[in-house]
């Protein structure tokens, strides 16, 4: 969930953050679009996308796709709770409903049923 963030320069980085800055007041945030370029840039950026999609007459949607009881690294659904509450929180998302954005938590299947799956 969490990355290295965004590594944009230049031109490339001036239009991510003209779309962060708009994502952030249209939901109605203070424009912090530089907050929004740290390790949880990817759902800021996917955050950012749904809307301009969404400007744009398409239906899109966000699912947070979650797995849990993975036995090759699990993570609990507490454990996910938390994750998506610091990436709220990071990103100043806390008191907001973000409209069109979801989670799904499925538990995971062990690998060797996908083996024979082409």
């Amino acid at each position: 969930m969490a990355s290295g963030g965004s590594k944009a320069a230049g031109s490339s980085r001036e239009r991510i953050l003209d779309a962060m800055s708009g994502t952030q007041a249209t939901l109605g945030l203070e424009t912090e679009p530089e907050r929004w370029l740290g390790r949880y840039y990817q759902f800021a950026n996917r955050l950012a996308r749904m809307g301009w999609l969404r400007e744009h007459g398409v239906d899109a949607w966000l699912l947070h796709l979650l797995f849990v009881d993975d036995p090759h690294g699990s993570t609990s659904r507490a454990e996910w709770r938390e994750a998506i509450a610091e990436l709220h929180a990071e990103l100043g998302l806390e008191e907001r409903h973000l409209a069109h954005v979801g989670v799904a938590v499925l538990p995971a299947l062990e690998r060797s049923l996908f083996a024979n799956a082409a």
